[in-house]
């Protein structure tokens, strides 16, 4: 790392150099929250639940985030 710059400063410029995506790369800069708020929920608990999915089980975690990322690549593609 040089001087003066930390490793907060080296992330930043890593990301500047990213702001040419296409559409399908933009929802992998997304936070995931705003990914859930965008799909039209409170919060990730509250999407779980609308798929039957519990927060307690690992399963259903990993479930509920595969569903959420299909349905952004599928949007991504429209």
């Amino acid at each position: 790392m040089p001087s003066g710059q930390s490793a907060q400063d080296q992330g930043s410029d890593k990301s500047s150099s990213r702001n040419t995506n296409t559409q399908a790369d933009t929802t992998s800069q997304m936070s995931f929250n705003q990914m859930v708020k965008n799909a039209g929920f409170r919060n990730f608990d509250h999407f779980m639940q609308s798929y039957g999915l519990k927060m307690h089980d690992h399963d259903d975690i990993q479930e509920g985030k595969a569903i959420l990322n299909a349905l952004y690549r599928r949007d991504a593609r429209k």
